[in-house]
């Protein structure tokens, strides 16, 4: 079956996808649809939900949104950020080879956050273990409602001209594509990271793999009657088991609703066994701190790696990880 995925673009980047999805041999086709601001987002979902089998969206905000909406739909939404390996070489090219001072360049959804936005306090504040900025707005969005999305562009570019103007920067590295143009407008200068054309394939290539293994399950449910895998529990159980959420939120340094959003995730997806993509998709959050959640899990006892699944994707094959959140409460 030949599926249709629906990109949602800035108009600033849908020349460059059109271009980069062109040159893409893939059995699905590919459609593009414009945002000029991330409050159009919910409403161009609805307006478009027929009209494909899944969506790609880029950028972290804008495919939260996307997905927030889509939650009820049953639709996939497949959100992708900026490539590490092309932010580290942009990093080489301005700091390295172009000299500019670190604290003089600022990220621009760092604006949204109770942070210092500049690049040197990024460097200076995270590392690998200690996702400060990635948790901060993960959180944040988790908070908004429709209504937040109205003016957020507009809020950001205030934020962004008033630095510029008081000469307290001399860079902004954007990460919203929907603030580009005001930028050349207002001479402001900017860098833009684009998604690569290796990473786009691969994103592309995954999720049609995922859709592909849809179409089996769903055959595969018209045969068959799974049963939950949450077990069943009275009102002693129920107090062992709010107890059990409690225990694995302190150990792991979650919260209670975190730990309770992957109990109600194994129950809606009836499956103990997810990649980090397929989390991140059913958490509405980035790969990235899904794989913070697997690992934290993974090192406390509470997931383990079980096998590789191999797709047509690029890249090495992805890791397969069993939730084990109750194992000692069935019976």
């Amino acid at each position: 079956m030949k599926h249709k995925i629906l990109f949602f673009v800035s108009p600033f980047l849908r020349r460059y996808m059109e271009e980069v999805t062109q040159k893409i041999k893939l059995n699905c086709s590919i459609e593009f649809a414009e945002y000029c601001n991330f409050a159009a987002l919910p409403d161009l979902f609805w307006d478009s939900v027929d009209r494909a089998d899944a969506f790609m969206v880029y950028g972290q905000v804008a495919g939260y949104i996307v997905k927030q909406a889509a939650e009820k739909s049953g639709k996939r939404v497949r959100m992708f950020d900026a490539d590490i390996t092309a932010f580290y070489r942009l990093m080489i090219e301005l700091f390295l080879k172009n000299h500019l001072d670190p604290q003089r360049v600022i990220f621009d959804y760092l604006l949204l956050l109770p942070l210092d936005p500049t690049v040197q306090a990024y460097i200076d504040n995270i590392n690998e273990d200690n996702l400060i900025a990635d948790d901060l707005l993960f959180e944040w969005e988790q908070q908004l409602s429709t209504q937040d999305y109205q003016g957020l562009e507009h809020i950001l570019l205030t934020k962004i001209q008033e630095a510029w103007e008081a000469k307290n920067m001399d860079l902004v590295l954007c990460s919203f594509s929907t603030l580009v143009a005001d930028l050349e407008r207002l001479g402001i200068a900017y860098r833009y990271v684009m998604p690569t054309a290796d990473q786009i394939h691969a994103q592309l290539d995954d999720l049609c793999t995922q859709l592909e293994i849809d179409d089996l399950k769903s055959a595969d449910a018209e045969n068959s009657v799974a049963g939950s895998l949450v077990p069943s529990m009275g009102q002693n159980r129920e107090q062992e088991f709010n107890q059990r959420v409690t225990a694995i939120a302190e150990a792991c340094g979650f919260s209670t609703t975190t730990v309770q959003k992957l109990f109600n995730i194994v129950e809606t997806q009836n499956s103990l066994e997810f990649t980090t993509q397929e989390l991140a998709d059913s958490m509405i959050s980035t790969v990235r701190y899904a794989q913070r959640i697997l690992r934290t899990l993974e090192d406390k006892g509470y997931a383990s790696y079980v096998y590789p699944l191999n797709t047509s994707a690029r890249g090495r094959p992805r890791k397969v990880y069993r939730l084990k959140l109750w194992d000692d409460l069935e019976g």
